[in-house]
């Protein structure tokens, strides 16, 4: 069961680095949840909430595996990129010895924390549901071209995502400029306009 909590956002909205700072409050909730895991799943060990579900799962005895998707990342500042990686490194040293094991989706973020030999991670790529998710047949992409009036031979670029720097939207504004013919498709939002 999904259980809301109130954040805040200013991190966000002050340097496009999505960091909700979680209010008191949410903080019964969370100790009860753990209480009742018998294994707590956090995805980024980056966030106050995934920081305190570490520290409250070792307090309960609930093992905690960690999956870490997010290693380097270049802000728009080069003295805040910086600042992030001396913080994200110290950050997993303590969280990472806390979980019982870690999960990396990609050996480049495994080798930004310097986990390429720790016996407890893995790696483990991002994967996708091959019922759901499928490359479309000639007749079915045919069809849903037509209508969405796109031109059968036309090519399209499809980005999905959160309108923010680190996806790297600047390249694809620097891309479409260069390559006018093609149809860009954008889906998602975020603090960035990608029009």
């Amino acid at each position: 069961a999904a259980i809301p909590v109130r954040t805040s956002n200013i991190i966000e909205r002050a340097t496009q680095l999505p960091y909700p700072l979680w209010f008191p409050s949410a903080l019964p909730k969370l100790w009860k949840a753990i209480g009742r895991a018998d294994v707590v799943h956090v995805h980024e060990h980056l966030y106050l909430g995934s920081v305190l579900a570490v520290l409250m799962s070792r307090l309960r005895g609930r093992p905690v595996v960690i999956t870490q998707h997010m290693g380097a990342l270049g802000l728009q500042r080069p003295m805040l990129t910086r600042l992030y990686e001396i913080c994200a490194r110290a950050l997993g040293r303590m969280v990472f010895r806390l979980a019982t094991r870690i999960v990396f989706i990609s050996a480049n973020v495994r080798g930004f924390f310097g986990r390429d030999e720790c016996s407890r991670s893995r790696l483990v790529f991002n994967g996708i549901d091959p019922a759901a998710f499928r490359a479309a047949s000639e007749e079915e992409r045919r069809r849903l071209r037509e209508a969405l009036g796109i031109a059968p031979r036309r090519q399209a670029i499809l980005f999905v995502g959160r309108y923010v720097r680190k996806k790297g939207l600047q390249i694809l504004e620097s891309l479409s400029s260069r390559f006018p013919e093609l149809l860009w498709v954008f889906v998602g939002s975020g603090p960035l306009d990608p029009s």
